[in-house]
């Protein structure tokens, strides 16, 4: 729904897929923090038949790639998580809180996925070339049609869905859904490394308080 339309529209696509091959902490965790068996939503999904036969990462990897290609993009990086990642435990108690950890965590992968992007383009000599734009997308979006991503191609704006259940529009809302973001290429640097940029003005007021 998105590689695919993009290349038939004579866009060259390139993938970058960070995945977790372990469940998350805290998907494992009750409300009390005690263990507890994952369930699926109140709309039950189904995964995917060939997903449940994979054994290692690396086959993860391999069929994911696989799909991109066969789909037209001009080439595909996919990065494993062995472990899933923390808040670092240098942050400021005004800039965390247990309710603000979930989307903290979502940006510190963000900024991970960022970093593989950077260090493709630097291997390939090419980390001074600007992409004209970057689609960041959450691995549980959900497509019901063809995605135009020439309506979007803006170098420097940031578009994205207002935040909505599922299929509903609540214009109301003026919060935006972190689904999914089309991010112009001059402010795609700054825009993927909110975390970090976070954690910096997180250490900054450490610093204050101990003077």
């Amino acid at each position: 729904r998105v590689v695919a339309p993009a290349v038939r529209a004579n866009h060259n696509v390139e993938v970058y897929i960070l995945l977790s091959w372990r469940p998350s902490l805290r998907s494992l965790r009750g409300s009390k923090g005690a263990a507890k068996v994952w369930n699926a939503f109140w709309f039950k999904p189904a995964p995917n038949p060939w997903a449940m036969k994979l054994e290692t990462a690396e086959e993860l990897a391999a069929v994911v790639s696989w799909e991109a290609l066969e789909y037209g993009a001009s080439q595909v990086t996919v990065a494993i998580l062995e472990v899933d990642v923390v808040i670092d435990e240098a942050m400021h108690p005004l800039m965390w809180r247990e309710k603000t950890s979930l989307p903290l965590l979502r940006w510190k992968k963000v900024d991970l996925l960022w970093r593989h992007v950077v260090t493709q383009l630097g291997a390939r000599d090419d980390r001074g070339r600007m992409h004209d734009s970057v689609c960041l997308i959450r691995d549980d979006s959900i497509w019901v049609q063809d995605f135009n991503i020439s309506r979007f191609l803006h170098p420097g704006k940031v578009f994205a869905a207002r935040m909505g259940g599922l299929c509903t529009s609540q214009r109301s809302n003026e919060r935006a859904s972190d689904t999914i973001f089309v991010i112009g290429g001059q402010v795609a640097d700054n825009f993927m490394t909110l975390y970090s940029s976070y954690q910096r003005f997180s250490q900054d007021l450490l610093a204050a308080d101990a003077e």
